[in-house]
């Protein structure tokens, strides 16, 4: 009789071909471990025509000046005062849902009431909320 050598397997039966198919989310990990390593080997092997117009912009954007002092381009007064009827906007917004999701939670359990801190909480938002109405009304 003859000695195989390494696994004893049924005639015919190739364990290599016999891999479990990748999952998805396996397929996916593979991909970005290929990528990761891609970007961490390309830019130290060569350089690329793509940096050529990452380093062009980069120079232009070297030789480009910052000013606090407001000498750029200044939104004309319509403009200004939309954009900030718009943030007031936002925060009225923003104020009411934080008031309604307080009062939700005060009467959603009955047993319970609001602590101290979150009953100031709601009339300082109450408050802020009335002056942000006025001062929306007054323009």
């Amino acid at each position: 009789m003859q000695l195989r050598k390494g696994l004893d397997v049924p005639p015919g039966y190739d364990p290599t071909s016999v891999a479990k198919p990748k999952t998805k989310a396996a397929k996916k990990n593979e991909k970005r471990k290929e990528k990761k390593q891609q970007t961490v080997n390309a830019p130290s092997s060569q350089e690329s025509p793509a940096s050529d117009g990452v380093s062009n912009i980069s120079d232009h954007l070297s030789t480009l000046k910052v000013s606090t002092t407001g000498e750029g381009q200044q939104l004309n007064p319509s403009e200004q005062a939309d954009s900030a009827n718009v943030t007031l906007d936002k925060r009225i917004r923003a104020l009411k849902k934080k008031i309604r999701l307080m009062e939700l939670k005060e009467t959603s359990s009955p047993g319970t009431s609001l602590s101290s801190e979150q009953t100031e909480k709601l009339e300082a938002w109450r408050l802020e909320l009335q002056g942000l109405e006025a001062s929306l009304a007054s323009e």
